[in-house]
């Protein structure tokens, strides 16, 4: 990492740890916070960045969301950053939360949320395909 920095500003997209998805209710024990902050620090990372969805195959779809406005909030406070969620593909290994596809249920989330938002072209194209939907 050190050698991009000296070329380039670098973007840290996501947290150290496990994956860094905002709908893991258990996500504050997976992520390493102060790893985190020193990346973030090094970097001058301006946001903290995350994806809108969940591994747990057995969390509701409430209950994502609900985890997705607590980590929101916690991680807003632990590191002082504003908070950066990102679409994700339809892949068979998020199928269980497929429903994180629908743009209009994101738009609610990173609204309710005071969130921004990271538009992935390459996973709304996957998603678009999956939903049955155009593109644009």
């Amino acid at each position: 990492m050190d050698w991009c920095i000296e070329y380039r500003p670098v973007m840290f997209h996501g947290l150290v740890g496990k994956a860094s998805v905002f709908g893991d209710a258990n996500l504050i024990d997976i992520t390493d916070i102060k790893k985190t902050k020193e990346v973030l620090i090094k970097t001058k990372t301006p946001y903290l960045s995350g994806h809108i969805c969940t591994r747990n195959k057995e969390q509701s779809k409430e209950q994502t969301i609900e985890a997705i406005k607590e980590n929101v909030k916690q991680y807003r406070e632990i590191f002082g950053k504003e908070i950066v969620l990102e679409n994700i593909p339809y892949r068979d290994y998020f199928k269980h939360c497929d429903f994180l596809l629908d743009p209009e249920l994101i738009s609610k989330i990173i609204y309710d949320n005071d969130c921004m938002f990271l538009f992935d072209i390459s996973h709304a194209r996957k998603a678009a395909l999956y939903l049955n939907m155009p593109f644009e």
